[in-house]
């Protein structure tokens, strides 16, 4: 079912306008754009240029990858091209989720170490200066 299906005018701008904030919010947070076929998508493209999202397009020899900021060189009318592609691309923003996961929690951790540390070198600096009184 059409999210437009049954709308007057004013109803149809207002749930375009809700429909492309929503859009607009995916492409600004992840702040990369992936197209397969950018001959066939060239608003979407322009769109991205627009807010100026980078673009990772696979550009085949009846397209133009100046229009990319990161051209991928593929058969982008192959389904087994862009299952490789795709699968690879995948692959890489799992490790690198991953990666960041792991640095920060190394970073948590060291954090925790160095909190530890100044706290025993703390109590270590009390006791010596009550050790020289005494004496």
């Amino acid at each position: 079912m059409s999210l437009f299906l049954g709308c007057n005018k004013h109803d149809f701008t207002a749930r375009a306008r809700d429909a492309f904030r929503v859009v607009l919010r995916l492409l600004q947070a992840h702040q990369r754009f992936i197209q397969i076929d950018i001959k066939r998508e060239h608003l979407a493209i322009a769109e991205a240029k627009r807010l100026g999202i980078p673009v990772f397009a696979m550009c085949d020899t009846n397209s133009n990858p100046d229009l990319v900021d990161f051209p991928i060189p593929a058969n982008d009318d192959a389904y087994k091209s862009i299952a490789l592609i795709t699968l690879a691309i995948g692959k890489a923003i799992e490790e690198g989720l991953m990666e960041r996961k792991s640095d920060k929690e190394s970073e948590e951790m060291q954090k925790a170490e160095d909190a530890k540390r100044a706290a025993d070198k703390g109590t270590a600096v009390e006791e010596a200066p009550a050790a020289d009184a005494e004496n």
